[in-house]
């Protein structure tokens, strides 16, 4: 998740890490390349046009903490994109 946070930031953006109420969360600053199809990124080949993308990242992700019923979201607002992980029940 982390590199993927780097990879898509945009030039010059931000990444945050961190935990607030039992959520780990990391998130990166996107500039012009907000996500249309949200309800998609944890599809297989889903991707936002990087040429080093496989579009596998999320779609493993997703599997790893569905297998370990790890509950877990991604939202985005105006500025970050955020991924979030339920770290406690």
């Amino acid at each position: 998740m982390i590199s993927n946070a780097v990879k898509y930031t945009d030039v010059n953006g931000v990444i945050n890490i961190g935990i607030v109420n039992d959520w780990l969360y990391i998130e990166n600053s996107y500039g012009n390349n907000k996500i249309s199809n949200m309800d998609k990124i944890f599809d297989v080949k889903f991707d936002l046009n990087k040429e080093n993308s496989n579009g596998l990242g999320l779609y493993i992700v997703s599997n790893i903490l569905n297998n370990y019923n790890i509950e877990y979201k991604a939202l985005q607002d105006e500025e970050f994109f955020i991924f979030k992980i339920k770290i406690f029940s």
